[in-house]
C-alpha cells in the first residue's frame, strides 16, 4: 500500500503540473466574490418579494371573487402566516 502524506502528494501534485496536465487558473478576489454574494442574495429577496407580491394579489382576486373577507384562520390556512402582512406586535400598536 503506498505512503499518504502531504509531502507525497506535494509531489505528485508538482509531478502532474510539469508534465501540462493542468493549466493556470484565475481566483477571483475576496471582494469580488463578496460583491457577487451579495448580487445574488438581492436578486433572491428581489424574486421572493415579487412572489409574495403576485400571491397578495392572488389572494386579494380570489376574496374578490367569491366576495368572502373570510377569517383569519381561513387566510392562515391558505399559507400566508398570521393573516396579515403584519406581526403580532404591530397590530396592535
Amino acid at each position: 500500500m503506498r505512503n499518504k502524506t502531504d509531502r507525497n502528494d506535494a509531489r505528485g501534485i508538482a509531478q502532474l503540473v510539469r508534465l501540462g496536465w493542468f493549466r493556470q487558473v484565475h481566483v477571483k478576489s475576496e471582494e469580488v466574490q463578496r460583491v457577487r454574494m451579495l448580487l445574488v442574495n438581492r436578486q433572491q429577496l428581489l424574486t421572493k418579494a415579487l412572489d409574495l407580491r403576485e400571491f397578495g394579489a392572488w389572494l386579494a382576486e380570489g376574496i374578490r371573487a367569491t366576495g368572502r373577507h373570510g377569517h383569519p384562520s381561513d387566510i392562515r390556512a391558505a399559507g400566508t402566516g398570521t393573516g396579515c402582512g403584519r406581526s403580532q406586535s404591530t397590530r396592535d400598536h
